[in-house]
């Protein structure tokens, strides 16, 4: 092979190749060139399609335009208005800053320019193809940007490019994430002359659930609630989907850092990291996340599309983020919080949250019976839900009302009067135990299914949480050790794992093949402690990865499933009801440790649904 001599490559074609870092389809101009009209203070917006942009683009905005004699130096390389020095970079605050992305765009492409800022008397036009100066012609306040044929100066990029549909596709998740991060512009979207998105501009993040739901998916609408914290780094805000509204794959997570939608793999472990509990395995939340940060501790300046970015301290924006969106699910799960039951919606095609004109609309919670609070004492229930404790029929004691049709006038008249004068709680009474597994309550509209063993399981976890936040879980000696033949590998675990145990109540000594406890926590059952030891062992046998925080959930979500209701218990009245308002002061009560449903209520619209009827 014989040597080549080194050249210097010609100033187009060294400009044609490096625009390939930046503009690789039409969706990479879509990017581009709403940036800078997002950068320009645009409110309004316009992008007009062709072929899914491979034939004509064009964006119109109302911002700030471009001087005549500006133009020119805006389609030069590396030219830019957003910064001057290098030190700049720390504390930049614009969406794009290369510099040469409308330089890229005209290597490729005929781009035109006509620009007006508000201060200048007439506009001016200036094409890239044309060695000419900015031309004196007509148009609004603000900046249009035309692009045709693209690629048609480098023909073989074009064989590249996939279906009109498909392109389009491309260009409007591009859309899509620059409004989700950019709330302060109206935009238009027209492909082939026709309207196909139009979205308002909010004020404000907090009353931006509309936008979003337009932008993600209409159904998310009656899903999300927005949930804020003031950080050490910053401001930190989240638009939270219920656990209900999941996905099979985490494809309605953003990540929206200041003002840009981000990829990042930690800040995603620690979305999942606050779902662990709230959430079914195999399903993904729905989040948008929001964080300010101030520019100096981020790089942006990492990545052609600048998607990826470096922190300064990654793991505070983790902690921060498992504290916020972990807080906003106690409190959207618990029942007397829920802005929406659980309700069929998500089983069947049924709708049942709406209500006819003529009929009562159902009846919501209101502060002054239960307030949120933290979980209290477990011997509450454990008093209430007593397996020898005897059957109580319904009576006015126990505010449930007793079937009228077993009662004189006089006795129905002042039972219907000491029913009215109840306010009743959001899960209401309950009046059956059904299957040995479901409580059926009543409200004044609503009949309310309640699954007794999930429900119990949470209330037990979450006061297990409570307690070993605050000294450790309670423990109970037990009158016969309970004693475990173990294989080496067990033995491992149980001594590795000693430390860790004693701190949920568990006491015990190993010999050479055995293991004999103690002492268990004293929320649990011991009647089917044994079983608990082998699953805990099979468990972390299995998966000994776990974070610290992970392995203490782990554990304390064993313990409250074996220390729960089973089913086929007999629950009575007083007992269900007991279960019900422990419910409606638990946080996070609405979904069990495994992320299911702990109640779901139907009012009469829905049950006339079931049945077909009109």
């Amino acid at each position: 092979m014989t040597n080549k001599p080194i050249n210097r490559l010609d100033e187009t074609i060294a400009i044609q190749i490096a625009a390939s870092e930046v503009i690789d389809r039409p969706a990479s101009v879509i990017r581009e060139l709403l940036e800078n009209s997002v950068d320009s203070g645009a409110q309004d917006i316009e992008i007009h399609l062709n072929k899914g942009g491979k034939e004509f683009i064009k964006i119109i905005d109302n911002g700030s335009g471009i001087e005549k004699n500006q133009l020119p130096i805006a389609l030069e390389r590396h030219a830019t208005s957003k910064l001057i020095t290098l030190e700049d970079l720390e504390s930049l605050d614009s969406l794009g800053f290369r510099g040469e992305a409308l330089a890229s765009i005209a290597s490729v492409a005929p781009v035109k320019i006509v620009s007006k800022p508000v201060y200048q008397e007439h506009a001016y036009s200036l094409e890239s193809n044309v060695n000419a100066l900015p031309k004196l012609t007509s148009a609004n306040d603000g900046t249009t940007i035309e692009v045709r044929d693209l690629f048609c100066f480098t023909p073989a990029r074009r064989k590249f490019l996939k279906s009109d549909r498909s392109e389009f596709i491309r260009i409007d998740e591009v859309i899509k994430k620059i409004a989700l991060a950019n709330l302060s512009f109206n935009i238009k979207v027209f492909h082939q002359g026709k309207l196909v998105r139009q979205i308002d501009r909010v004020k404000d993040l907090s009353n931006a659930k509309t936008r979003l739901a337009q932008l993600i998916n209409s159904e998310l609408y009656d899903h999300l609630s927005f949930h804020q914290a003031q950080v050490s780094f910053g401001t930190l805000s989240a638009w939270i989907a219920h656990p209900r509204f999941s996905r099979s794959q985490p494809d309605m997570q953003y990540i929206i850092l200041n003002n840009r939608v981000i990829k990042d793999g930690a800040l995603s472990n620690a979305i999942k990291r606050s779902f662990a509990d709230h959430m079914m395995i195999g399903r993904s939340a729905v989040v948008i996340l929001y964080l300010q940060l101030d520019p100096s501790t981020i790089d942006f300046n990492v990545h052609p599309t600048k998607e990826q970015v470096k922190f300064q301290d990654v793991q505070i924006i983790q902690k921060s983020i498992i504290k916020v969106i972990k807080n906003g699910l106690d409190s959207i799960l618990t029942p007397t919080q829920e802005t929406s039951s659980h309700n069929l919606n998500h089983l069947a095609d049924f709708n049942l949250n709406k209500h006819s004109a003529n009929k009562q609309p159902s009846l919501a919670y209101t502060d002054t019976f239960v307030h949120h609070k933290e979980p209290i004492s477990s011997s509450f229930v454990e008093s209430q839900i007593d397996i020898n404790q005897p059957k109580q029929l319904y009576s006015p004691s126990t505010h449930v009302p007793q079937d009228p049709n077993t009662l004189n006038v006089n006795q129905t008249t002042v039972l219907n009067n000491e029913i009215h004068s109840i306010q009743i709680p959001t899960l209401g009474f309950a009046f059956k135990h059904l299957f040995g597994k479901y409580i059926l309550s009543h409200s004044e509209n609503e009949l309310i299914l309640v699954d007794a063993h999930a429900a119990h399981e949470r209330i037990i976890y979450e006061t297990l949480k409570s307690q070993y936040s605050d000294q450790g879980v309670s423990s109970q000696q037990l009158i016969l050790p309970i004693t475990l033949s173990i294989n080496q590998e067990e033995q491992n675990v149980l001594q590795n794992l000693q430390p860790v145990l004693e701190q949920f109540g568990f006491k015990y000594q190993l010999t050479s093949n055995k293991a004999s406890f103690t002492s268990f926590p004293k929320l649990m059952r011991i009647n089917n402690g044994d079983q608990f030891v082998r699953d805990l062992l099979a468990d972390y046998i299995q998966d000994d990865t776990q974070t610290v925080e992970g392995k203490v959930n782990a554990i304390l979500a064993s313990i409250a499933c074996h220390s729960s209701i089973r089913a086929n218990r007999d629950l009575s009245v007083p007992e269900m009801n007991a279960l019900l308002r422990q419910m409606e002061q638990t946080s996070s009560a609405s979904v069990c440790n495994h992320g299911r449903p702990t109640w779901l209520k139907l009012n009469e619209e829905a049950i006339d649904k079931l049945f077909h009827r009109d």
